[in-house]
């Protein structure tokens, strides 16, 4: 004659291959910060970012690398942009793209990048108009 287990005998099996481990071990997530990237003076944004230009001096840091790459040079340890920094009191054309800002903002670029693609201003004026960039010194 079989015998089943009583019920209480089943739940002691089964408690005891629960808590004696079946491959399932708590895991405690450790939050980690992100990593942090170190700029010298104003620098262009990445445009996930915000685009435009950074206008902190000095050392500082963000949680972005220096994009693109190559326009950034090494300064003890931190990243400085290379290229020029272009300032607009309103909507432009920037690299065959409408920006639509009409506030005082600015974008980094190249010497060709000063070029608003409408009127062909260069970049080089002293006064700044709606759309027309001056490049910063």
């Amino acid at each position: 004659m079989n015998a089943s287990p009583s019920p209480l005998a089943v739940a002691a099996m089964v408690s005891a291959l629960v808590g004696a481990g079946c491959g399932i071990a708590p895991v405690k997530a450790t939050p980690t910060k992100p990593p942090t990237y170190t700029f010298v003076d104003p620098h262009g944004r990445p445009r996930a970012y915000g685009s435009g230009v950074c206008p902190v001096m000095g050392r500082h840091a963000h949680v972005y690398p220096p994009t693109p790459a190559a326009a950034f040079v090494d300064d003890d340890g931190a990243a400085r942009d290379t290229r020029r920094i272009f300032t607009f009191t309103g909507a432009h054309v920037w690299r065959g793209r409408t920006c639509t800002l009409s506030v005082l903002h600015q974008h980094a670029g190249d010497d060709e990048d000063g070029e608003d693609g409408e009127d062909g201003e260069d970049g080089d004026d002293d006064a700044l108009s709606a759309g027309s960039p001056a490049a910063s010194p």
